[in-house]
């Protein structure tokens, strides 16, 4: 019987050839019940052994094809011929070809195997809108013609195709990468020849697995021309190899290195003079120079630039992009005073120094006659304002560790001061060596010169000096011998506010008998902290300083730290004094009693 085709042009869907029996003749119904079971079990044993052996030699040659992937990453061409092979070992086919679409607008045969192949490789590249590309890659799934030369929608090349070397079907399974369609391959067979699921689930496969060698060999190439384009650089850096040496030598010396790019750019591009300016705010100052006379140095430095079209830095800064003037005395925008004359110049180049998009600094090179720089001297320049750049963020990030190691540093030792106080603090019951030791860490660690520990007398009401540090016997005695209350005006301000209370310079305080000792031993500078347990007062802390000026925060910080474990040293002494008066007590009660009893008994 004549099989019904499928409308050309649709989507494939699998379809089963008809089976045709044989007529038998008639048996009796045991036996025939019998042989039809046993007929229907071989059959059924046949065809699942058809499907496993099937299964299995679409798995080995997909297998096949991931090995030629694996070892052919830079080149698609052996994966294609592999693919072609497959094909023509597990189909029965009449042709077999693989079509890219390389983004030219073309069709082009890359692999292919049947009958006058020859002449089929002869008619591609086609132009796409030509052949059966568009349909295929526009449906992204496969497309099954049953009738090429008859059949309807089939396209014109395939029914030329048909004309020369005889009617076909034609199966065509698209290659897509990420939705994008990249190829397809095109397996023909004779006219109205069917293509079971697992053929048709293969091809796909087939299909994957050559975008998969098409993706590997772009990504290859892209790290080849990566490779190139770093070999490149490599040329460049090498050429100015000398000057990054030495560069090198001075990585965190700035000025070093500015002067150094700007004398290799003098020499390398045959410019008499080169300036580095670089930002301050809003406007660009000079800041490393070669080749510059005196007066043109002195000028340059007392005119900084603005964004502008005035002169090459202010065009820099205003565009962020390289400014190139052959002859500023036809440049009809370029007014920088007297700065051609000075600098003996009619030519001149501006380059950015780039971070982050900012123009951070402008390379300037200047010659006296009218000519223009060259591309590679241009290009030369550019590369010394990106080392420049690089010069100037390794500075910065210089200075930031210096600060951060420092600060690092003050950490550590105010760790470490912490630590022994604390240590003295829960070592000792002895006040005197535990106020002792704060007060010597307090002014070692805050950078000050002299401090002092004063303890407050609930029944008299009146502060004591009770520990000193850095003061000379004079001063200790002088400062001994004063008595001052909690009404006093700057010690009320530090109870009020139970902060410490700074005088940045002593002259400016209000005249009193501690303020005139402590001026005259040659103290300019205070800081006191009051010494607070819950809500009462019990002592001051206070460090002095010879210059003048605010503490910082993190200083004050600290001092009411220290003033903290003050506090609690001496409270430790109240409590042991107390505990030891309750102790005597009870050893004064413990002995009565015991009197009495002697005497008790001494009487019976």
């Amino acid at each position: 019987m004549k099989q019904r085709s499928r409308a050309a042009g649709q989507p494939v869907k699998a379809r089963r050839a008809r089976t045709v029996t044989p007529k038998r003749r008639k048996a009796p119904k045991a036996a025939l019940g019998r042989g039809s079971a046993i007929a229907n079990l071989q059959e059924q044993l046949d065809r699942r052994t058809r499907e496993r052996d099937e299964a299995l030699e679409h798995q080995t040659a997909t297998s096949e094809v991931l090995q030629v992937i694996g070892s052919s990453m830079a080149d698609a061409k052996p994966v294609f011929e592999r693919i072609v092979d497959s094909i023509e070992r597990l189909f029965a086919c009449r042709q077999i070809a693989i079509f890219l679409t390389p983004g030219d607008g073309l069709l082009h045969m890359v692999a292919g195997r049947g009958i006058k192949m020859e002449s089929l490789f002869a008619v591609y590249p086609l132009p796409i809108e030509q052949t059966a590309a568009p349909a295929v890659l526009g449906a992204r799934q496969q497309v099954y013609y049953p009738d090429v030369l008859n059949g309807a929608n089939v396209p014109q090349s395939l029914r030329r195709a048909a004309q020369v070397i005889g009617n076909f079907s034609d199966v065509l399974t698209p290659m897509l990468w990420e939705r994008r369609g990249v190829g397809m391959i095109a397996v023909t067979r004779e006219a109205n020849t069917p293509y079971n699921s697992n053929e048709l689930s293969l091809l796909r496969t087939f299909a994957d697995q050559a975008v998969i060698a098409i993706e590997n060999v772009r990504l290859f190439e892209a790290e080849q021309q990566r490779a190139r384009e770093l070999s490149e650089s490599l040329e460049q850096q090498t050429a100015t190899a000398d000057v990054l040496k030495v560069i090198s030598r001075s990585t965190f010396d700035l000025d070093a290195v500015l002067t150094t790019l700007t004398e290799s750019a003098r020499a390398l591009c045959g410019a008499p003079s080169a300036v580095v300016w670089l930002r301050d705010g809003d406007v660009m100052r000079l800041r490393a120079e070669s080749g510059c006379t005196p007066e043109f140095v002195d000028f340059l430095a007392t005119h900084p630039v603005r964004a502008g079209r005035e002169s090459f830095t202010g065009r820099v800064m205003l565009t962020g992009e390289v400014v190139h003037s052959p002859d500023v005395q036809a440049d009809p925008d370029y007014n920088f005073g007297p700065a051609p004359k000075l600098g003996n110049f009619r030519a001149g180049l501006g380059v950015p120094l780039l971070r982050e998009g900012r123009v951070e600094g402008v390379f300037t090179l200047s010659r006296p006659e009218p000519d223009a720089f060259s591309p590679r001297q241009i290009e030369l320049i550019k590369a010394f304002a990106d080392q420049a750049v690089i010069a100037i963020e390794n500075a910065r990030l210089l200075t930031e560790l210096r600060q951060r190691t420092d600060e690092l540093g003050r950490s550590v030792g105010e760790l470490q001061a912490l630590g022994e106080v604390s240590q003295a603090v829960n070592s000792t019951l002895d006040l005197e060596t535990v106020l002792s030791t704060i007060v010597a860490k307090a002014v070692q660690i805050s950078g000050t010169e002299a401090g002092a520990i004063y303890a407050f007398d609930n029944t008299q009401r009146e502060f004591h000096l009770r520990a000193t540090y850095g003061m000379d016997q004079e001063l200790i005695d002088a400062l001994a011998n004063q008595r001052f209350g909690r009404d006093e005006p700057n010690i009320a301000q530090a109870l009020a506010q139970l902060e410490p209370i700074q005088i940045a310079d002593l002259r400016e305080e209000a005249p009193n008998a501690i303020n005139e000792i402590t001026l005259r031993a040659g103290y300019r500078a205070r800081l006191a902290a009051p010494l607070i347990r819950g809500e009462d007062v019990v002592g001051l802390l206070v460090v002095r300083r010879r210059t003048p000026g605010a503490f910082p925060q993190n200083i004050v910080d600290l001092i009411k730290t220290f003033a903290a474990q003050s506090a609690v040293a001496i409270e430790n002494a109240h409590l042991f004094q107390n505990v030891e008066a309750s102790l005597e007590n009870l050893r004064t009660a413990q002995d009565r009693l015991a009197r009495r009893r002697s005497s008790r008994r001494s009487v019976s």
